[in-house]
């Protein structure tokens, strides 16, 4: 009797772990490298030599890919059920949009066509009109992996498949960073008004809810308990 007690609850916990492993969470951390921001428009002062950011969020790794049908570029949106930003302890909550881009041997537009680049980026942006037509503020933090040479982690990535994030290696750039912008209407490219910017040093990437797997295997215990009584 008690080995099938055992293996009821064993069931009931794979089965709850089952229902959640879509919900990833990822932590980033990292140390300032650079610092912008000479109309004081960034929501903190800037921060000390060595000042440490910390990005966490969690994801739904089912979310659809909207660009299915380009296999370079993997577009999932508001794929997050929490983003939060902590930049020398002051903390940051998600702006009005987000996305995950994940780039698998996207070739950039003339002059840099030679250049392939791979890359995974977990943002979130507030976008506001200004009194300039044409032109919008945007205002976003993001964790950005890149690299721009066709060696790895081209062969680990796949715009088509959420795959989480890894690092800070292989990558050419790994950053987190806060950011103020406009866009550019003549150039089609942005004109950066201010930026707090942090060298990404780990990532860890971890299952959610692991809480919601204990209580579920709780919960099918006492159940299993009753009825083997």
């Amino acid at each position: 009797m008690r080995s099938l007690l055992i293996a009821a609850i064993a069931a009931c916990s794979v089965s709850a772990g089952t229902a959640d492993a879509a919900n990833i969470t990822v932590h980033a951390e990292g140390v300032l490298s650079e610092f912008f921001d000479p109309d004081n428009l960034l929501p903190f002062p800037e921060p000390g030599a060595g000042a440490v950011f910390r990005l966490s969020f969690t994801y739904d790794d089912q979310t659809d890919d909207v660009l299915s049908n380009d296999p370079s570029f993997g577009l999932y949106l508001e794929p997050f059920s929490s983003f939060q930003l902590e930049i020398a302890g002051q903390v940051f909550s998600p702006l009005s949009m987000s996305r995950i881009d994940v780039l698998n041997n996207f070739f950039l537009v003339p002059p840099v066509d030679d250049d392939v680049t791979d890359a995974w980026v977990a943002l979130t942006v507030n976008q506001d009109l200004t009194d300039a037509p044409d032109v919008d503020r945007l205002e976003w933090f993001f964790l950005g992996l890149a690299t721009t040479t066709s060696a790895a982690p081209s062969s680990i990535l796949n715009s088509d498949t959420l795959i989480p994030p890894f690092g800070p290696q292989p990558w050419d750039e790994a950053i987190i960073t806060y950011r103020i912008q406009l866009t550019d209407p003549e150039s089609n490219g942005f004109i950066t008004l201010a930026e707090a910017t942090a060298q990404v040093t780990s990532i860890t990437v971890v299952p959610v809810p692991a809480a919601f797997w204990l209580l579920g295997s709780a919960l099918c215990a006492a159940a299993c308990r009753r009825r083997f009584n």
